[in-house]
């Protein structure tokens, strides 16, 4: 029979296991607490006090059991626990996997937003550079820190690596890689080259034939009829991005940034033009569209 303190003492239910019991008759130095005829009274009052506990206390029978009924079954695996575990759904313990650990005390946060930070090996060019300037590859997003490279005003061929980050005044650069430099560029001098369209029966159908002193004056009024003529100047940014060069056929580029479009963000012109007495008559125009979020073929999607 086991000892009645050990049943009343119970268990520890957030442990799960039992608490052992405080020895009742314990001395000290092997010495016995109490002995001779005062022993043999106390033990007698409890045996007395044992015997006087009652049944349900015991966990014996009766119908007054307040002990979980035992299961029928003659098999000696314990039953399972009921105790409810509590829900992990705290975040804390996750702390150190997440990528948050990775981002670079930079000022600012990721950005992947109203322009797709290109994939990793999207291709990409420079867009809206002067031609007399160059496009600065930095060593972090911003203009603060230092040029790792410069990229020419025609530069195709550049390598997206997926990462891209929003200053807290709201600009957002482009990690890239160019003739095995990687570096940052502002977003606005980057975009993903769709296809090439001749447009020159568009151009004449909205304008009419153009004339102009010079080339780029010429240019100037291409740029001015193609895509949302509605938007304000300072919605719009025409650069001449490849200098005039002049013979029998005059040619110029000229790119026009800010189509106020989600998917086309612009063009690029190659107007091609003839002399006449006093200065430049149109001949035709070649268009390369500007892809705000991607590229399927030739086609902005």
């Amino acid at each position: 029979m086991s000892d009645p303190m050990d049943r009343l003492s119970g268990a520890d239910p957030e442990l799960g296991r039992a608490v052992p019991p405080t020895p009742v008759f314990a001395g000290t130095e092997g010495t016995p607490l109490f002995a001779g005829p005062l022993r043999a009274v106390l033990i007698a009052a409890a045996v007395v006090l044992v015997i006087g506990i009652p049944v349900r206390l015991l966990g014996g029978g009766g119908d007054d059991v307040v002990a979980p009924a035992t299961s029928p079954t003659t098999s000696s695996t314990p039953a399972p626990s009921t105790t409810t575990e509590p829900e992990t759904t705290s975040t804390t313990g996750q702390a150190s996997t997440s990528t948050v650990a990775s981002i670079p005390e930079w000022e600012g946060e990721p950005f992947d937003f109203w322009v797709p930070v290109p994939d990793e090996g999207a291709v990409l060019g420079v867009v809206g550079v002067r031609w007399d300037d160059l496009l600065n590859v930095r060593s972090g997003p911003g203009a603060s820190f230092d040029v790792v490279g410069e990229l020419d005003p025609m530069t195709a061929g550049i390598w997206g690596t997926g990462r891209g980050w929003q200053l807290p005044g709201g600009d957002v650069w482009w990690e890239i890689e160019s003739g095995g430099v990687t570096g940052w560029v502002n977003q606005r001098y980057l975009s993903r080259l769709g296809g090439t369209d001749d447009i020159t029966s568009w151009v004449v159908a909205a304008v009419g034939p153009l004339e102009a002193p010079t080339l780029e004056e010429l240019a100037i009024e291409v740029a001015a009829s193609r895509g949302d003529t509605s938007l304000p100047a300072s919605a719009r940014r025409d650069v001449i991005t490849a200098p005039a060069t002049e013979g029998d056929l005059g040619e110029i580029t000229i790119d026009v940034l800010g189509f106020g479009d989600d998917s086309v963000g612009g063009e690029r012109l190659h107007i091609f033009a003839v002399r006449i007495d006093g200065g430049w008559a149109l001949k035709s125009v070649e268009a390369t569209t500007f892809c705000q979020r991607g590229v399927s073929g030739e086609l902005c999607v």
